[in-house]
Parts: C-alpha cells; structure tokens; sequence
C-alpha cells in the first residue's frame, strides 16, 4: 500500500481517505504507516507535508460551513470534474484555490470519498506497515489477523445491514461468525462479504486467507465453504484446502489445491512452508516486509522449501537457506543479494 502513494500530487492527498483520517484523527498505526512512507519514498516526503498543512488550514476555515456553500461548491466541482478528469492521469493540473476549499469542505460537511473507491458510509480504516500485523474483531464477533503493508475498512451499520460487508486491499486471514437474520420466509444465514480490487469472497461462516497484492488475487480456505466472483460475474465454489487465484491481465479464475499453512501461518507470527517454491516465498518475504532480492545464482530459485522461522524474525529464514544450499546472503537494509 506505501506503493499506491509513491506519485500522488497534494491535491491526491486531499482527496484520500486515508490520508485525511491520519492529518485530522491520527492513532499510532496510521501514524507509523506514513512515517513509514515518507521513510520509502523521500521524494514525496515535501507533497505530504504541504497536503497537511492545506487541509488542517481548510478544515479550520470551513467548519460550519452553511448548506448552500456546501450545495454550490459541489456543483461547481462537479462541472470541473467532468471538464479536467479525463487529464488528471496524463498531466499536472493547477487547481484553483476555490476547488480545493470545495473538495475539502464537501468531504467534511457530507463524507464523500471521492476517488478512493470506497463505502459512503465507512469509518473504520485500519493499515499496517511493513513487518506489522494487526489483529481485529469486528462488530459480528468475526476476528481478522490484517498482515503487514495492507488496509482494512467496514462501515458502522452492521447492526442494520442484511449483509457484512469488508474491503480489503493487502493480505488478510478471517475467521467468520456464522449469524442468522429474519426475512419474510423466515431466518437465513447472513453473509459475509469480502471486496477486493480484483473479487469479491462470500462466506457464511468460515476460515480463510485473501490476497490482492502484486498482478494476482488470491483466496485460500482453511475450513468452511467460500463463493469467489469476479467482476464478469463469474463464480467458483471452494472446498477446504483449495486457493483460486485471479491473475489480473488474464482475468481468469483458476483453483487448485495447496497447503494452506503456507499461505496463512503468518497469522500464528510464523513463517511455515512445506514444498514451497522458494521463488514465492520470496515473493511473499518482498510483500510483507519491503525485501527486494537480487539472485545472483539462478539454480536456487529452481528449489522447494520446507522450513519454517518467526514472523517477527524473518531473517532467521535467510540462516537457514545460507547453512542448507551453502549460500552466501548480503542483507543490505532492504535489499538482499543470494549468490554462491
């Protein structure tokens, strides 16, 4: 997720959810997320700091703002929308002074989330850095372990809601509560669901992994049954054991069986793998901490792994393989050089 900001504008930031909730409302997780993220890309370290002085100066100018300011500044930055959006990607825009005061007090006088992509009404966000995870229990009772470098959001109207809903962008393992509701025909299981980027994951009640990172999705059962759907409306149905993965160019569905525990041990804060490429531990290692490796002895990559080390003590793993292929392995910060 640091990735997703590397070349947002200030006016990107105005505009975040996330960031936002950090300037006006910070915690530690989310303070640590984007100290973080200045650490990894100093270069932004300048366009963030003059979002945040913008919005705390705006937020203060446009508390109470009356209704009608707040009903024309929406139309008016609606017809600049419509007008400037299609060349937001393509070339830096100048936006008026006017406009931002628009986008910020519309954001605070109605809870718009313009371009993030998520719920209306949504008001609970939790992200973790590099090398931290989180773990949660949601109002159901149903317990989420977030993993490291992901973000997690529900809305507030469970106790309402006909169905549970999340949205997840990283990697997380939940345990879903199975729980009843009322309908015209009587009681029926309510659902669970999880939005990705890529699929959507509907559960009842059921153990299981998501992962969107990278160019793939990936959902992996643990126990329980699992609809995965993605956006051409096509479904699978999962048994205990299996994954499907969504390789987001192919956009095509494919389910196999795997080891679960290679995929989700990091929720017991262990790295567990049994027969596990070494090239997709890597990956997951480059994931879930900020690794990037440079293999200089191709051979390796060719081998299985089984072995495990704490979460908390990654490069114990990087012991193992060095003793068990008698490999030499330079850890420079965040960049890890294998050769012979």
């Amino acid at each position: 997720m640091n990735h997703y900001y590397k070349n947002f504008s200030a006016h990107d930031f105005l505009t975040d959810d996330r960031f936002r909730k950090w300037v006006l409302a910070p915690d530690t997780s989310s303070d640590k997320f984007w100290r973080t993220f200045c650490t990894l890309h100093p270069q932004q370290e300048g366009v963030v700091d003059k979002a945040r002085q913008i919005l705390l100066q705006l937020h203060e100018e446009r508390k109470g703002a009356p209704q009608q300011v707040i009903d024309e500044d929406w139309s008016r930055l609606k017809d600049s929308l419509s007008r400037e959006g299609q060349n937001r990607k393509d070339q830096h825009i100048q936006w008026r002074p006017w406009l931002v005061a628009a986008s910020v007090s519309l954001i605070f006088a109605l809870g718009y989330l313009l371009w993030a992509g998520l719920p209306l009404s949504s008001n609970h966000v939790y992200t973790t850095a590099y090398g931290e995870t989180q773990r949660l229990v949601l109002p159901d009772s149903s317990v989420v372990v977030l993993n490291a470098n992901s973000t997690l959001e529900y809305t507030d109207d469970w106790g309402q809601a006909t169905t549970r809903e999340v949205w997840l962008k990283g990697e997380a393992y939940f345990e879903v509560e199975e729980k009843e509701t009322l309908t015209r025909d009587g009681k029926s299981l309510l659902k669970f669901i999880v939005h990705t980027p890529e699929l959507q994951v509907q559960v009842v009640g059921t153990a299981f992994s998501v992962n969107t990172r990278q160019e793939r999705t990936q959902v992996t059962l643990n126990s329980g049954k699992v609809i995965v759907r993605d956006k051409q409306d096509e479904t699978v149905a999962m048994e205990p054991g299996e994954q499907v993965e969504l390789r987001h160019r192919e956009q095509k569905l494919i389910k196999k069986t795997v080891i679960p525990q290679n995929y989700n041990s990091w929720k017991d804060n262990k790295l567990e793998f049994v027969n596990m490429p070494v090239a997709e531990i890597m990956q997951m290692l480059k994931e879930r901490y900020g690794w990037q490796f440079e293999v200089e002895t191709r051979d390796f990559l060719e081998n299985r792994y089984k072995g495990s080390a704490p979460a908390e003590q990654p490069e114990v793993l990087l012991e193992k393989w060095r003793l068990v292929y008698g490999l030499e392995i330079i850890k420079n910060e965040d960049v890890i050089i294998i050769s012979k």
